[in-house]
C-alpha cells in the first residue's frame, strides 16, 4: 500500500532488502537486520539463521488447499537467533529470543465455499520446529493439512500425507466485531515425536 514511486518503499532484486518508511529488513552477510520505528517505539534486532533455510512443499512450491490453483513459493527460517534492542518511550531493552521468518508470494487463497484458515508454526524444545496448514469450509468441515516438519538436524520432511489434526476444542469471540474464531487445537502428526529431552503441547 505504501508505493515505491514517492520514495516511502524499497526492495532489492535478488536479495533481501525491503523497507517502508522506517521499517527495512536487510540481509547483512549471515544476519538479518531488522529495524523500526513508530512514534516513542522502535526495534533493532539481529537475526541469525541457526538452520538452512526450509523450502516448503515441492522444491517450495506449497499447495494450500484441494484445487491445484490454491498455491504458493513458501520458505521459511524456522529458528533464528534475535537480539538487539527494543525502545519503549525513550528507554533502551535489550532482549534475547528466538525467531521465525516466513516469505510467501502466490495466488489467491480462498474459494468460494471457504471461510478461512488455521496455520501453526511452532518451534518446539527439543530444536525442531513444525508448520502445518489447513482450510475451513463454510460447512465446517476441513480440507487435507499441509505442513513441514524441521528436524534438529538433518533435510525438512513434507508432511502432505502425514499430518492429523483434531477440529478445535472451542472457540473465541471477538468483543469489537462479535466474529467467532476457533480455538485451541490438538496436533498429532504419527512418526514423528518430540526428541529426547522436549516436548510438544496444545
Amino acid at each position: 500500500m505504501t508505493r515505491k514511486g514517492p520514495g516511502l518503499a524499497h526492495a532489492a532484486l535478488g536479495d533481501l532488502d525491503v523497507g517502508v518508511r522506517d521499517w527495512t529488513a536487510k540481509m547483512q552477510g549471515d544476519e538479518i537486520q531488522i529495524t523500526a520505528r513508530e512514534q516513542d517505539y522502535a526495534l533493532n534486532l539481529r537475526l541469525l539463521p541457526l538452520k538452512p533455510v526450509v523450502l516448503h512443499g515441492d522444491a517450495g512450491f506449497s499447495r494450500k488447499g484441494d484445487s491445484k490453483d490454491q498455491a504458493s513459493y513458501y520458505y521459511s527460517f524456522t529458528r533464528l537467533k534475535a537480539e538487539g534492542t527494543l525502545t519503549f518511550k525513550g528507554i533502551n531493552h535489550t532482549v534475547t529470543g528466538l525467531a521465525w521468518m516466513d516469505h510467501e508470494f502466490g495466488s489467491s487463497i480462498l474459494q468460494n465455499d471457504q471461510a478461512g484458515w488455521d496455520w501453526f508454526s511452532l518451534q518446539l524444545d527439543d530444536g525442531t520446529e513444525v508448520m502445518v496448514f489447513h482450510l475451513r469450509k463454510k460447512d465446517n468441515t476441513f480440507e487435507r493439512a499441509f505442513g513441514t516438519f524441521v528436524p534438529r538436524e538433518g533435510p525438512a520432511v513434507d508432511l502432505e500425507e502425514e499430518t492429523d489434526r483434531d477440529l478445535a476444542k472451542g472457540t473465541w469471540t471477538s468483543p469489537t466485531t462479535k466474529a467467532v474464531y476457533p480455538s485451541g487445537w490438538t496436533l498429532e502428526i504419527p512418526g514423528h515425536k518430540p526428541q529426547p529431552g522436549g516436548h510438544t503441547g496444545d
